[in-house]
């Protein structure tokens, strides 16, 4: 996640289903690039769709990723 100004960043996780499973990241950022290391190791084998929401005082940005648990 690229932020060009600080926001408050909440990160979620989703199944297939559309249900949400986890909030492994929530709180303000600082301006730059960020990574951050999920620990998935509670969930099932399977399919995920991440999401990460900032809200900029610039409006509200959105970017999703596919993760692929496997044991």
């Amino acid at each position: 996640l690229t932020l060009a100004a600080a926001a408050d960043v909440t990160v979620t996780v989703y199944d297939l289903l559309g249900r949400l499973v986890a909030t492994p990241v929530q709180g303000p950022f600082a301006p730059g690039e960020h990574r951050a290391a999920l620990d998935m190791g509670s969930l099932a084998p399977g399919v995920y769709v991440v999401r990460a929401v900032a809200n900029t005082p610039g409006g509200t940005v959105v970017q999703t990723a596919r993760l692929t648990v496997t044991r």
